[in-house]
């Protein structure tokens, strides 16, 4: 037990008595992780200079609202709101009524109230702070149970309903880590999305929201993705590239595309491919 006069020591060391959790099992779909895996090697080149000064043009799937919102939103993709923003707007095609808003504000909300609990004002003391708020108050969990409902990409939603895909929990999370001064960044692993929190003099540490917040190693890590792709890849720290604001919102909407193309919902597909013909275009 951690002792001494730091006011966040009882936190930081239940944080590091987390370790790593045992991992559930989550239904296979190999095209859809295989469609947004694909994308990788093509979204790992920086996206070309911006361009939100030029008007988009007019989809002919994708609703208007979630169209302009998600276009406003790209000139600011580069600074942790304005990506969580641009990723939230894409829940406007299928729920017109998403509160874009409100769901940046809700994250803004954790961020302050982190930061209020956090007394000692060091980074472990925010982060510790950050995982119990995050993992145990609000209890950000997978959703294992109906893991391609698209809802489950939708951050709004996801908000609400405390469950969604890696890559939705992963944007959470790193927008509050952001907010609070932590170095956080997506990590665009295969398979399975991950976040990433470089500490001072420390070496980089893997965390997987899915499964409520779980500190790994980068050995941990590779079996996680041997483990959700069910093939032996061998370790490489090309696997573990720190996620592009492109390559984030690259990776959901592809993903949706895939889950889409599954369910037959060729509206939805084609917006999709709309929503990522403006990313790659701005």
């Amino acid at each position: 037990m951690a002792t001494g006069g730091d006011p966040d020591a009882a936190v930081v060391d239940r944080l590091g008595r987390r370790g790593t959790i045992c991992f559930g099992t989550r239904p296979r779909r190999r095209s859809v992780r295989g469609v947004a895996a694909s994308r990788t090697k093509h979204a790992a080149q920086p996206h070309p200079p911006k361009r939100a000064d030029v008007a988009p043009p007019i989809p002919a799937y994708c609703r208007p609202a979630a169209f302009g919102a998600f276009h406003r939103a790209l000139a600011d993709r580069d600074a942790p709101l304005g990506l969580f923003r641009a990723a939230a707007a894409i829940s406007l095609h299928a729920i017109p009524e998403a509160d874009v808003h409100g769901a940046s504000a809700a994250v803004e909300g954790i961020a302050h109230t982190v930061q209020t609990r956090a007394r000692s004002g060091s980074a472990d003391g925010r982060l510790a702070h950050l995982h119990d708020v995050l993992f145990e108050v609000i209890g950000l969990r997978g959703a294992e149970e109906d893991y391609y409902n698209p809802a489950n990409s939708y951050l709004p939603v996801v908000l609400s309903a405390r469950r969604g895909i890696p890559i939705a929990l992963s944007l959470i999370y790193r927008t509050a880590a952001c907010l609070v001064g932590l170095n956080a960044v997506g990590v665009n692993a295969p398979g399975h999305f991950l976040a990433g929190v470089d500490l001072p003099n420390k070496k980089r540490m893997y965390v997987d929201p899915f499964y409520g917040g779980a500190l790994l190693d980068e050995g941990e890590v590779f079996q996680r993705i041997t483990a959700t792709t069910g093939q032996p890849i061998p370790p490489s720290p090309e696997l573990l590239r720190t996620a592009t604001p492109d390559q984030w919102l690259s990776r959901m909407l592809m993903n949706l595309q895939a889950v889409f193309a599954q369910t037959g919902a060729e509206r939805d597909l084609y917006a999709m491919q709309e929503l990522h013909a403006l990313l790659e275009t701005h």
